[in-house]
Formats: structure tokens, C-alpha cells, sequence
């Protein structure tokens, strides 16, 4: 008998995807700013330019999801390592400039990655 997939890790690919879609749509606009921070610093990656920061998160970040979302040994790992990487990324740089910009980030990272490692029977390791 098949496992019936949870909610939670729906809804967290959704968010994703959603969050893909609208980096997607923003590729081309002039506002480049969050919170007066830019797109790539917030991301981690303040050396690049807005550009670049958008098409390598739209890269990297659409595999992963459609690899958690479909249950894959690999989408599990490495959505682990990706929410540890906004993790850290989010809670250095609340300590260099403010924590409000950040704590969404931070809070969302611990979220998915508690989530995902509490569900970790319904990937096929």
C-alpha cells in the first residue's frame, strides 16, 4: 500500500513554486530591493547582480522543489541542505545589518527543515 503524500510537504512545494513563479515575473523589473536590502543580499549572494541572483535561484531552487514535491531520496537531501543554507545565510546577515527583514527567512528555513526531517518515512531513503 502506498503512502498517501502529507499536506505539509504540498504546501511547502507551493510555496516554493510560488515563490519561483514571482522571482520569475520580477526577472526583468527595475525594483531590485527588499526591505532596502537587494534581491542577491538577501539570497546571499551580494557579489552578484540582481540578474544573475534571480536566474541561478530560478536554476537551482526548480529542481529541488519538483524533487521534494515528488518524494524523491535526493529533493530530500538536498532541500535539507537548502534550508540550512537560507538558515545560516538568514540569521548572519540579521546579525550584520536588522533582524526584521530576516526573521521570515530564518523562521520559514526552520520551519521547512523541522517539517521535512519530521517527514522524512514518506521519502523513498
Amino acid at each position: 500500500m502506498e503512502k498517501v503524500k502529507p499536506f505539509g510537504i504540498n504546501l511547502i512545494s507551493y510555496f516554493y513554486f510560488f515563490g519561483i513563479a514571482l522571482v520569475f515575473i520580477t526577472l526583468f523589473s527595475s525594483s531590485a530591493n527588499i526591505s532596502g536590502y537587494s534581491f542577491a543580499t538577501v539570497i546571499g549572494l551580494p557579489f552578484l547582480s540582481e540578474l544573475a541572483a534571480k536566474i541561478l535561484l530560478i536554476l537551482s531552487t526548480a529542481p529541488v522543489i519538483w524533487g521534494f514535491y515528488q518524494q524523491k531520496k535526493w529533493g530530500y537531501w538536498v532541500m535539507i541542505f537548502y534550508s540550512i543554507y537560507f538558515l545560516l545565510v538568514s540569521s548572519y546577515l540579521a546579525g550584520i545589518y536588522s533582524w526584521q527583514p530576516f526573521a521570515g527567512n530564518a523562521i520559514w528555513s526552520l520551519i521547512v527543515l523541522a517539517y521535512t526531517f519530521w517527514r522524512r518515512d514518506f521519502f523513498r531513503l
